[in-house]
């Protein structure tokens, strides 16, 4: 059993009573990297999952330093299920390292499903001595708009009403393997409040939407449900409205901490370090 330090982290805001919070944990350096597999030093998935479950954050980001330093090998995994990919998260582990000189002021992050995503300090251009943290994330590629006079538009918009229990005003459609980005239309209340989902439903209401995969630790897909803000454009860029829901691994989840950021990223505050064992 090993003694590890967490720490919680609160992003896009100043104040820790505000943002999103995630647990960061940075795991012993692999004493030998295998860079066929990356991901083969981490403990097991199971004892991973514990840990975030007990923690009980919308993310813990588990780091594995490899052998080039600011390059580490990275999972994100929610209390109910790991997943692809969490921007909240990488903002807060990023400004974890960099404001305790744990790494330099860039970093090379390994993923299981996207590749390598990149993370810098800048200076703000809006802001002089302000210093932000700017993630690069691969472009999620094989997208394809889905036609509205098809029956798989029928299908989807037939099933999303279902898991949302009521008719959803959809302007846009796209998928790839993985992803169903649904485009909302502006004005529609896509709040929690306003749009309750039942996750139950949404596995039983969208079948077939993605081939399964009974090999990858993702079997599943993931829903974006997305939609321009009401509010007019600023100069850091559009607002847009997000929710995430997960069907992982034969968990139904919606990510509880999904924020939009503008184009340049802040996370700080909460320096709130404790200890879990492994």
């Amino acid at each position: 059993m090993v003694k590890l330090d967490y720490t919680v982290l609160n992003a896009f805001t100043t104040s820790p009573k505000h943002g999103n919070p995630a647990a960061v944990i940075v795991l012993p350096s692999a004493e030998k990297v295998n860079e066929n597999d990356l991901f083969s030093a981490y403990p097991p998935t199971s004892a991973l999952q514990k840990v975030a479950t007990h923690l009980d954050y919308p993310m813990t980001a588990f780091l594995l330093p490899l052998d080039v330093d600011g390059r580490y090998a990275l999972r994100w995994i929610d209390p109910g299920t790991e997943v692809q990919l969490c921007g909240h998260a990488t903002v807060a582990l990023s400004e974890y390292l960099f404001s305790k000189d744990i790494a330099p002021g860039r970093l090379e992050l390994e993923t299981v499903k996207h590749g390598k995503v990149v993370s810098e300090r800048l200076e703000n251009p809006l802001k002089d001595g302000d210093l932000r943290v700017a993630l690069d994330f691969p472009e999620i590629l094989g997208f394809r708009d889905i036609e509205t006079s098809s029956d798989e538009w029928s299908t989807i918009n037939k099933g999303l009403a279902e898991v949302a229990r009521k008719e959803i005003p959809i302007s846009q459609l796209r998928k790839n393997d993985h992803y169903l980005i649904v485009e909302l239309q502006a004005g529609f209340d896509m709040s929690a409040k306003g749009l309750p989902l039942d996750m139950d439903k949404l596995v039983r209401h969208l079948p077939g939407v993605y081939p399964a995969d009974s090999q990858s630790n993702f079997e599943g897909f993931t829903v974006l449900l997305t939609q321009p803000a009401p509010t007019a454009s600023t100069k850091e860029g559009p607002h847009i409205h997000t929710r995430v829901l997960h069907a992982l691994a034969g968990k139904k989840t919606e990510d509880a901490a999904v924020s939009p950021p503008p184009p340049l990223f802040t996370s700080t505050d909460s320096r709130l370090v404790q200890h879990i064992v492994l």
